[in-house]
């Protein structure tokens, strides 16, 4: 899924999986819920150390890369800010993905396949289809 042009999608599916995470209706439509991207569209020299630019490009769309954050906390966030930094607004979240499953030490592409697998499994769950076995 290109997550580059189709934010929609993107909330969509976080939206979804947060539901199913903690047994909530949230509506696409809330505006303030947004997403964010842990590792930042314009990444910063803290991020260089992890990912070099044409890795980076690689991993800043993939759903694994995004979360869920409210409005007012997501604005206080800059491309400037580390992961560590970021955490610390994330666990004050109210939304599961952010507070809860974003329990890594690092962001990191390893940590980022990890988690986009660990969204997979959830997304089975979520979209089930007697179609398929």
């Amino acid at each position: 899924v290109n997550t580059r042009r189709n934010k929609k999608l993107v909330k969509y599916i976080l939206i979804h999986i947060e539901n199913y995470l903690s047994r909530t209706s949230l509506l696409e439509e809330d505006a303030n819920i947004t997403i964010e991207h842990i590792l930042p569209e314009n990444p910063s020299e803290k991020w260089v150390e992890l990912f070099k630019l044409e890795e980076a490009e690689e991993y800043i769309y993939l759903l694994g890369n995004y979360t869920l954050l409210e409005e007012g906390k997501n604005s206080k966030l800059s491309n400037q800010m580390g992961f560590s930094d970021k955490l610390t607004q994330y666990k004050t979240s109210v939304y599961k993905l952010s507070n809860t499953e974003l329990n890594y030490t690092e962001w990191s592409p390893t940590v980022i396949r990890n988690h986009q697998d660990k969204m997979a499994k959830w997304a089975i769950h979520i979209w089930k289809s007697r179609y398929v076995n």
